[in-house]
């Protein structure tokens, strides 16, 4: 006898343009085994990052979110309306704004409808882990039926509040790595020399910083530690690709100096010829999952040693594929200026990526959470 129909909806506030091929390789993964996936998300609240990328896919829809602000405080209504009533499973992030998950944790009924978490655990931005938020978050992770976690880190994060090992999913959060490879490898020689062309770059020694631009990345850390780079090598080249609330930082060192280059946000084949003219990707605050692109472009990755980083900064291991120095801007530039001048060292950072890049992709996430999906579906 067949398995009938089951429905998993995954509710999202914004959609961003890296998550898009990774909902519609879970949406192929699991129409295969007769799962049928509905994905609602909304939009950003104005002028802040990311951005929600709109899909035309039969399967996702758009929804209005409200923003609501008290006391510094930011609450979501997500407009979900009757979408979700005949869910087998629904999917909703972990964070404390969204008041759609204070309903669905409160009045889930497991014979009808089961509710899993997405998140990190706790907020990896928070310096503390006491407080009213995070006594929130703690109490909304027991209520679950099911977690999906980035990364072993949030594992452990919510395996430590007494939730059983066996209804987590670690997904091991990534982008689609096989596009960027492709576009990495796809721009020749022709374009490169045009894109140097265009920049006036004529030096080796280039650094890439990739990303949102909002305090939480240190942009002014980023441009002090430049010009401490630049007085040891002459020849080093900045080139800032991103956007957000912080980017007339970026825009005003590109004016104010002839080696800073702020190109605003790119994407694919456009991105990918950046990466081939970069060294090294300089994150000094808070990295994501740009750590991914630094391991597919064979871009070691230079950061410091935060509290507030994404769980994805698990991936790094410094020394090996990636550098994470003391929270000083001399201790930041010295270490990289002192992998620019020495090719060894450089090469065997290059090495690491190399291998690491093996460990994560878009696919073995999907495969991952189709899994979690399936084993969420089976216990009774």
């Amino acid at each position: 006898m067949s398995r009938p129909m089951r429905n998993v909806l995954i509710l999202q506030r914004v959609l961003p343009s890296y998550r898009v091929p990774f909902f519609r390789a879970l949406h192929e993964r699991l129409s295969a085994v007769g799962t049928k996936l509905t994905l609602l998300y909304g939009k950003e609240r104005r002028g802040e990052v990311p951005t929600t990328t709109l899909i035309d896919d039969e399967w996702a829809h758009q929804v209005t979110n409200l923003y609501m602000s008290l006391r510094g405080t930011t609450a979501v209504v997500q407009m979900v309306g009757s979408r979700m009533r005949q869910s087998d499973l629904v999917i909703v992030e972990h964070a404390n704004q969204l008041l759609i998950n204070y309903w669905l944790l409160g009045s889930r009924s497991p014979a009808t409808r089961k509710v899993a978490l997405w998140g990190h655990g706790r907020n990896l931005q928070s310096p503390t882990t006491s407080g009213l938020r995070e006594a929130i978050k703690r109490t909304t992770l027991a209520r679950a039926d099911w977690w999906f976690t980035y990364t072993d880190g949030g594992r452990r994060i919510v395996e430590a509040e007494g939730f059983p090992t066996s209804r987590i999913t670690v997904v091991n959060n990534s982008v689609d790595t096989a596009r960027l490879a492709d576009a990495i490898m796809s721009a020749n020689d022709g374009t490169i020399a045009a894109l140097r062309a265009q920049l006036g770059i004529d030096s080796r020694n280039v650094a890439i910083y990739c990303g949102g631009m909002y305090p939480a990345k240190r942009l002014e850390f980023l441009l002090a530690a430049a010009v401490a780079i630049r007085a040891l090598v002459p020849d080093f080249h900045l080139i800032l690709v991103g956007s957000g609330p912080t980017q007339a930082l970026a825009s005003q060192a590109s004016v104010q100096y002839s080696w800073i280059h702020y190109v605003g946000p790119k994407l694919g084949v456009e991105l990918a010829t950046i990466y081939r003219i970069g060294k090294v990707i300089l994150m000094p605050g808070l990295v994501g999952l740009v750590i991914v692109d630094s391991f597919i472009a064979s871009l070691p990755l230079f950061t410091t040693k935060l509290s507030a980083h994404g769980p994805e900064i698990e991936y790094l291991k410094s020394g090996v594929n990636g550098i994470a120095t003391e929270n000083d801007i001399d201790a930041y530039s010295m270490a990289v200026v002192d992998h620019l001048v020495n090719e060894d060292k450089l090469s065997s950072l290059v090495e690491g990526c190399i291998e690491s890049a093996k460990l994560f992709s878009i696919e073995q996430m999907v495969e991952r959470f189709a899994q979690g999906i399936d084993d969420c579906l089976s216990v009774r």
